[in-house]
């Protein structure tokens, strides 16, 4: 695993903040699945756009983080 350089503090930030949304994304959608609000009428939309939004936003912090590493 490529780790990132030790004096860049913002790579240490964008990484910090990447694994912050990407655990408790997993951790809030564990919790809405047990729930059953995924499949509920009302909501169904929410979720999903909350769910693209995580994505979206950890593929981002990735994408960061290569360009830093760089």
């Amino acid at each position: 695993m490529i780790c990132c350089k030790s004096k860049s503090k913002l790579a240490k930030a964008v990484k910090m903040h990447r694994n912050f949304h990407f655990k408790t994304g997993l951790l809030l959608d564990q919790g809405v699945r047990l729930l059953g609000l995924h499949k509920c009428i009302l909501t169904k939309p929410l979720y999903k756009a909350a769910k693209v939004a995580g994505y979206t936003n950890v593929a981002l912090s990735s994408i960061a983080l290569v360009l830093l590493e760089d």
